[in-house]
């Protein structure tokens, strides 16, 4: 990674903690085509929620909720009321 592209030192992260930072950032994607009809584990669930809800947001408002969907016909009314609207 170019020097000019990392964080500066005394941050309390280490280098390898600041270079999976800057490798996510650059190589991520758009990932709504690769989603899946199987359900997650609980665990993994609740894992991606808890980084969800610290996630940054401005002056820390995070204005967003989250609504687990796990019954299929449910999902697909949520997803037909999003598409009528």
């Amino acid at each position: 990674m170019p020097e000019h592209l990392t964080a500066a030192v005394g941050d309390g992260f280490d280098q390898s903690a600041r270079d999976a930072v800057y490798r996510a950032m650059f190589t991520r994607r758009d990932v709504r085509s690769h989603f899946l009809p199987t359900a997650i584990d609980d665990d993994v669930l609740a894992r991606l929620l808890l980084a969800a809800h610290h996630a940054p947001s401005v002056g820390f408002m995070q204005p967003w909720n989250f609504i687990v969907i796990r019954d299929i016909e449910r999902r697909a009314e949520v997803r037909d009321l999003f598409l009528a609207a």
